[in-house]
Parts: C-alpha cells; structure tokens; sequence
C-alpha cells in the first residue's frame, strides 16, 4: 500500500503477539522463581547430628541427621536446637564458632534423648588445638568435652564462652583447660571436671579459668551451681585472673588448687562461694599478693557454710586461705578441720588452716578450726599489719611447733 504509517488499517495481530510473549515470559520467571526456592536448603527449629549421619538436606529426622556440628547448626532456625545422637565426635568439624556472623544466634547443642550419662555424647579433640566457642543465647546441655591440648593460661578451653551463655549437665575429661570465660555472664550448672590428664592433656588440668578480655577489663562473671572437680593430686578446679565468680554448692577433691587466682595486673576479682566442699586438697584458695606500689588491682572472697577438709600442703602456707596483700576475706558458718601445713625445701609451714600477709584483712564469723597442724602457728598465721577480726570462733585441738605470727581471737 501505498498510505503513509498513520493511515495504514489497524491489526490485531501484534496485540495477541505480545500477550503471548508476557505470558510466556512470566511463565518462564515463575517457574524460574519455583526451582529456584525449591533448591534453597530449608532451617528448622529442630534438627539432629549423628556420627553416621550425612551433611546434606535439612537433618530434621533423627533418622537421617547431620554428620557434623558446623553443618547442623546452619540448618537451625535462630533459637533452634542441635540434638545430638549417641555417639563420639571428632575433627575441627565439630569445634563451631557458633558467635560467628552468619550463624544463627541462640542455638542450643544438646543430648539426645536427654538425661542419658554424658559420655555416651562424646566430642573429642583427640588431642589437638580445637575450641567450642559460644556466646550470648547459646546453651550447652548433657554432652561429654574431652582431649583438649593446650599450653599456658592464655589458652581458651574446649568450651570458650564470650557472651550471656548457659552450661548444664555436661563433663569435661582429659582437658588442658575445660571452660574458658572471657566477656559476658557464663551460667554453669550440673557439670562434672576431671582435673587428670590421661591420654591427651599434658602437665596438670584447669577446668574452669576465667580469662583476662583485654588488660585491665572489667572481667568476665560467672554464676555457678553444683560444679563437681575431682583430681588425684594435680590439677587446679578454677583459675582467676579478673572478674566476678558467685558459686553455690561445690565440691572439689584431690586437687592441687581449688581457688587459685593470679596475674593482678589484670584487674579487680570478686569471689563468692556458699555451700560448699573441699576434700583432700593441697591448697584451697590462693590469691597472689597485689603489690600496692605496682598495682592498683584489689581482690576479694567470701566463704560462707564451707566445709574444709584434709587440706594437707608441704611447703604452702596457709593451704586452705593464703591472704595475699590487698586481699580482702571474708569468712562465715564454715568449718576447718584436719588442715596441715609443714616446711619443704625451707618454705611454707605457717598456719595449719590460713595465712593472712601484711595489708590483708581477714573476717571470720561463727566458724570452727578442729585438728590444724603446722609448724608455725595454727590454726592461722597472721603478720601484724593484717587486718585480722574474729568472733564467736571455736578452736579445738589446733598445733603448732612455734608461734610467730599469733592472730587476734584465736
């Protein structure tokens, strides 16, 4: 035709073309977007880690699980649960860092089923530098940690915990270091430390050691109830270095140091323990003196309704409360018996029960020293610019070859 465009007649032809191509096309997007979500993997509330299991789907049936810990724990949804199967975990698979971003927080790692012993869930580092770590909304609960190897206190713990965490009903064997706790509030509770080192561990076993954040911190807190610490002569149950330690409810046995804290240039420390025992220790609590002229750190503790017992040191003075300089302890409602303090290698010897060093104030209220031997003055030595104060005390059957550091009271 010879007409110019504007007059040329109307057709419906390209009309039904492109409507014909939008449907196409969304189909095609649809079914794009379809395959698409089909093939993203799915996170569930709950989901479960067997040692036979498979990384790959969505491990929500106990019955086709996850193989490893880093690979269950992005399936979670965030405040889900990771339920372990029966069985031994081993290799950095299963050490998570469950702070790390893009990890779902608040996730919850524990035995399944629950109330079984620990050691039937087993994640084992087979001797090798491998951590735990967990942060705020994590909870560890009814597993076995065992066969860490590390050297120094600058070491972290199978289980390091930097944030508002919970531990329950868990084991730590044949550790270096069990729990290590450097920022935020750790609340542990029902768990068992064996301060042995068997197969993997080398040198002596510190099951919980608060670790310094960053040199003049304020320190992490820890609030524990019912903690078990068992050794055979070696070990140390709780390592200070700053920080806040409230604990209800202890027993510790056969270690070389239940409550040994050190390192004051790193801050102030507070401890508080109710409720509990030691048996067989060779020294209870020891805290360095903070040398006023260096440090401007200060410590203190308070023991009320402990029972200490057997505690027996060659060489310590004051095996059940040595009082370092600018130590501040408080003691009430406790008992001190069959404490012995001897000289070895021309040391120690001087209180069969405590020792409180110049610029210490030492309190202690309605409590009983039965049976504390040392060579020099029981049931305490004391210098004479301690700051010692004692009331309704009962002293009975308390020896001493000597006495040249006599406290008021006693």
């Amino acid at each position: 035709s010879n007409l110019p465009c504007a007059q040329q007649p109307h057709t419906t032809t390209p009309t039904v073309t492109m409507a014909v191509f939008h449907v196409l096309h969304c189909g095609l997007v649809l079914a794009a977007v379809v395959a698409f979500v089909q093939a993203q993997p799915t996170t569930s509330a709950s989901v479960y880690v067997g040692p036979l299991g498979r990384d790959s789907g969505d491990c929500t049936s106990s019955a086709s699980p996850c193989l490893t810990l880093s690979y269950a724990v992005k399936q979670c949804t965030e405040g889900g649960t990771v339920n372990v199967l029966p069985g031994v975990y081993t290799g950095g698979s299963n050490f998570v860092d469950l702070t790390y971003p893009g990890i779902p927080k608040n996730i919850k790692i524990a035995a399944y089923p629950s109330g079984s012993p620990q050691s039937q869930y087993v994640i084992d580092a087979l001797g090798q530098y491998n951590i735990l770590r967990i942060g705020t909304g994590n909870v560890l609960d009814g597993l076995e940690f065992r066969g860490v190897r590390q050297a120094g206190q600058g070491s972290f713990g199978i289980v390091w915990s930097t944030g508002n965490a919970t531990i329950q009903n868990c084991k730590f064997s044949d550790n270096s270091n069990g729990v290590g706790v450097s920022m935020g509030k750790l609340t542990i509770s029902n768990c068992q430390f064996d301060l042995t080192c068997k197969d993997t561990c080398v040198g002596s076993s510190t099951g919980l050691l608060f670790i310094n954040p960053s040199y003049g911190g304020a320190g992490p807190t820890v609030e524990g109830t019912n903690l078990v610490f068992n050794g055979t002569g070696s070990g140390t149950a709780i390592k200070l270095t700053v920080g806040t330690g409230r604990f209800t409810g202890l027993s510790v046995n056969n270690a070389y140091s239940a409550l040994s804290v050190g390192s004051p240039g790193y801050g102030d420390f507070h401890l508080e323990v109710s409720s509990s025992t030691f048996h067989g220790n060779k020294q209870v609590f020891y805290a360095y003196g903070f040398d006023p002229s260096i440090y401007k750190n200060k410590g203190s503790a308070r023991f009320e309704s402990c029972h200490f017992y057997k505690t027996q040191c060659a060489g310590c003075d004051g095996p059940v409360i040595h009082a370092g300089q600018v130590v501040s302890i408080a003691v009430t409602k406790s008992l001190f018996s069959f404490g012995n303090s001897t000289v070895a290698s021309g040391r120690g010897g001087r209180g069969g029960a405590f020792f409180c060093d110049k610029l210490a104030t030492f309190n202690v209220q309605n409590s009983t020293f039965l049976s504390n031997v040392a060579d020099d003055s029981s049931p305490g030595w004391c210098d004479p610019h301690c700051g010692f104060v004692a009331n309704q005390i009962i002293s009975i059957g308390n020896t001493a070859a000597k006495s040249t550091g006599t406290c008021p009271g006693l």
